[in-house]
């Protein structure tokens, strides 16, 4: 695993404990910028993962009931998942930054049960699909 995959648990911890701030914001930039290079991830992984990242915008929105929290973010890992079993071996990449969103949402079912923690990591994920853009 790269050193910056390993930086991202870190980072997704803290952004879900505190929000975005400047070192997590610069990360999220080197981390897209690393998927769009180094990984050589070509097609948009937005537009792979549109789906369960629409579910998580729903989610951070509160746009679901409080008590389906926990089988919510379940059935999003099995989005994400299926998403990242759907792309070419080869791009290693994209599984890599799937893995990361999994980390995240297991982090979020074990400790930071809130729908604030939610907004955090999907602030997070669309900043790195922004960097992996520009």
């Amino acid at each position: 695993m790269d050193k910056i995959i390993e930086e991202g648990q870190k980072q997704i911890k803290r952004c879900l404990q505190s929000g975005i701030d400047k070192e997590i914001h610069d990360y999220a930039e080197r981390l897209g910028k690393y998927f769009r290079t180094a990984s050589k991830i070509e097609h948009s992984p937005g537009s792979r993962i549109r789906l369960p990242l629409d579910h998580l915008r729903r989610l951070s929105q509160g746009m679901i009931p409080e008590a389906d929290f926990n089988s919510e973010l379940d059935l999003l890992k099995a989005e994400f998942i299926y998403a990242a079993s759907q792309t070419e071996t080869e791009e290693k990449g994209f599984q890599e930054f799937v893995s990361l969103i999994n980390f995240g949402l297991d982090e979020l079912l074990s400790e930071h049960k809130s729908f604030q923690g939610v907004r955090n990591l999907t602030w997070f994920l669309e900043a790195v699909l922004a960097y992996h853009y520009a």
